[in-house]
């Protein structure tokens, strides 16, 4: 049972980093002017790159926080509807 578990988790994980490694792909895709822009005005790759790699901290930091909240939430619900059918 363990072992299920934590390969089902493996892949969750594998999966979302997948889905944020596309969303920040898009991300730089629709924003090469706004890139270009920061460049020409004295911004190097690095602050560029740290710019896209502070958005993708953020954006998993948001996700996973939001995950725990919905899974605790929908914990509690589905307590209380079992304990008030019994």
């Amino acid at each position: 049972m363990t072992l299920l578990l934590a390969s089902i988790a493996s892949v969750s994980l594998l999966v979302g980093g997948i889905g944020i490694m596309n969303i920040m792909l898009v991300s730089v895709t629709e924003r090469t002017r706004e890139i270009g822009i920061r460049i020409s005005v004295g911004a190097t790759e690095g602050n560029v790159q740290q710019q896209f790699l502070i958005e993708a901290v953020v954006l998993s930091l948001l996700g996973g926080i939001l995950g725990i909240l919905f899974g605790l939430l929908s914990s509690l619900v589905i307590t209380q509807t079992l304990a008030g059918q019994s």
